[in-house]
């Protein structure tokens, strides 16, 4: 802005009321705002706002909806079906503890392992001091 506008648009007391073309250097009648028109229908656009109230995009969003909220229930029965899958496994393997268990994973077998194992490293000690 010039400084000969500033002056122009402080030097009038009343406000503008209706939007007409000024030319660059005339004296305005008013006060208030003046914008070139390409900058005033850049904000007038900018005030646009997008809903979503015409029928066809609230039914589109309602479908969309209702696709989310049955996939998500479908989600949590195959969850709950896992759970009870794995609820009915425990239950079987405490009715017989030791009946899937291998040979080599019976407490026995653990302690004579130990035993051989100690009795190696004793072995080993006594026998690489002499």
């Amino acid at each position: 802005m010039s400084a000969l506008l500033m002056v122009a648009l402080l030097a009038t007391s009343a406000p503008c009321i209706d939007a007409y073309g000024v030319t660059v250097g005339a004296e305005v009648p008013c006060s208030g705002v003046l914008l070139p028109p390409s900058e005033a229908t850049h904000a007038i656009r900018c005030l646009n706002i997008d809903l979503p109230t015409t029928e066809e995009d609230l039914r589109l969003c309602d479908g969309k909806r209702r696709v989310d909220r049955s996939a998500h229930i479908a989600r949590v029965e195959a969850l709950v079906a896992r759970v009870e899958e794995a609820d009915m496994a425990l239950a079987a393997m405490a009715k017989c503890p030791e009946c899937e268990r291998a040979w080599w994973d019976s407490p026995g077998m653990g302690f004579g392992a130990g035993v051989m194992a100690t009795v190696a490293v004793v072995v080993t000690v006594v026998l690489g001091t002499r």
